[in-house]
């Protein structure tokens, strides 16, 4: 799949103006979290920039989807990588999981805004096994073994008293994730034509 094919799907998912996706993904190249190729020269998007560019839609602004998508990507798991979502690091690494295994992944839940002081973004990832929460990675006491027992996303976000959270469900990961396995099934058909006629023509 290349970022034209996925910011077709977002903006469909999304509901959002085809400018406004645009201008989101021009943000993430910006950012280098996507590639700057484009047009018949554009690259196959990995796993991981697939995620990056899910979490660019998050910010309210268009102006800071990249940096705050870089921000999002870069959240870490409560309790560590043992409470994580299939031992993912970091919040970019478990939405790229997702892509890779959308039948574990139920919901997505993503804060634009501070959880705590000087501590932006926060983000859940609803699954079969439970909820993986990711946080700043300055939220250090958080982020210690054990602390996914007693944390309560819902007091720090009632503490500040309009907040803006994302919802996306399965369907935006499932529909990705058959749309990148086929288009790579696809990439791969076509090297192995091309490598045939090569062949047959020496």
């Amino acid at each position: 799949m290349i970022s034209k094919q996925l910011e077709h799907i977002l903006t469909e998912f999304a509901g959002c103006a085809p400018g406004e996706m645009t201008q989101r993904f021009q943000k993430a190249r910006d950012c280098n979290l996507l590639p700057k190729s484009r047009g018949e020269h554009a690259e196959p998007l990995t796993d991981e920039q697939i995620a990056a560019a899910i979490l660019c839609i998050v910010p309210s602004r268009p102006a800071f989807a990249g940096l705050h998508g870089m921000a999002l990507a870069n959240l870490r798991p409560v309790g560590g990588s043992a409470a994580s979502f299939l031992g993912s690091e970091t919040l970019g690494a478990a939405l790229a999981a997702a892509i890779e295994y959308p039948q574990e992944i139920l919901e997505l839940h993503v804060l634009d805004g501070e959880l705590g002081v000087n501590a932006y973004g926060y983000g859940a990832v609803h699954h079969r096994g439970g909820i993986a929460h990711f946080v700043h990675r300055n939220a250090l006491s958080l982020l210690e073994r054990g602390a996914e027992r007693d944390f309560d996303p819902r007091k720090e976000i009632r503490d500040r008293q309009i907040q803006r959270m994302i919802t996306m469900q399965a369907e935006v990961f499932t529909s990705i994730s058959r749309k990148v396995r086929d288009a790579r099934e696809h990439r791969q058909l076509m090297a192995k034509l091309t490598r045939r006629h090569a062949h047959e023509a020496i």
